[in-house]
C-alpha cells in the first residue's frame, strides 16, 4: 500500500501498489508516519478553532492513529493541540530509559 496526502485538499489517501486505480481516503491530515508494522498511521490533525486562532501560522495539531484494515482512527488525549509543524514518528518504548 501507498499512503499519499493530496497537499490543496490535505486528504490522505491510501493506495494499492498494484493497482493504482484502487484508492481509499482515511483522513484529513498534513503530516503522516507509517507504524513499523504497516498496520497504522500517525497522523497529524488540525482542530479548527479548538487550540486557538492564529493568524501567520497554522495552530497546532493533534495526533491520532488510523487502523489501516478498518479505518477507525484513535485520537491520542495527550497530543491534543500539543503538535506544531514539524516531523511526527513512532518511538519504541524499548529505547526509553527505565
Amino acid at each position: 500500500m501507498i499512503a499519499a496526502i493530496q497537499w490543496q485538499s490535505r486528504r490522505l489517501f491510501l493506495i494499492d501498489a498494484n493497482d493504482t486505480s484502487k484508492r481509499s481516503e482515511l483522513a484529513e491530515t498534513s503530516r503522516l508516519a507509517w507504524s513499523p508494522d504497516s498496520k497504522s498511521i500517525l497522523i497529524r490533525r488540525e482542530h479548527l478553532l479548538r487550540c486557538g486562532f492564529y493568524l501567520d501560522t497554522d495552530p497546532p495539531g493533534s495526533l491520532e492513529v488510523v487502523d489501516i484494515a478498518t479505518g477507525k482512527r484513535t485520537f491520542i488525549p495527550s497530543s491534543q493541540c500539543r503538535i506544531w509543524d514539524g516531523a511526527i514518528g513512532w518511538l519504541d518504548r524499548t529505547l526509553l530509559p527505565r
